[in-house]
């Protein structure tokens, strides 16, 4: 079955979607939820560094899970760290791109 374009179809596959134009979410966040995570984890998100804190201390925690924890809260703090590529030359992007591309196929065929 084709579904027919016209002005006020609703989009998707099913033609049952949103209308084109039209936000999924035009209220915004339930009223209510904004207070649930303020009571669940502090107006600035203390709780939730405790918590971190405390897991990142116990004996039992692996050291797998402690610089996960560590990463979560130096990102948090400042962001994260950027990349940064230095091209020198008549190299641009595009051209590097498509060698790491082509050397990406040669690893793959030769695996």
């Amino acid at each position: 079955m084709t579904l027919k374009a016209t002005g006020k179809q609703r989009g998707g596959i099913t033609g049952r979607g949103f209308f084109p134009g039209q936000s999924g979410n035009p209220g915004g966040r339930r009223p209510g939820e904004r207070q649930l995570l303020e009571k669940m984890y502090g107006a600035d998100g203390q709780s939730v560094y405790l918590r971190l804190e405390a897991l990142r201390n116990h004996r039992r925690t692996p050291a797998k899970l402690k610089k996960e924890i560590d990463c979560f809260i130096i990102e948090r703090l400042h962001g994260r760290a950027q990349q940064r590529i230095d091209l020198q030359g008549d190299v641009s992007v595009d051209s590097v791109t498509e060698r790491l591309v082509a050397a990406r196929r040669r690893l793959h065929r030769e695996a």
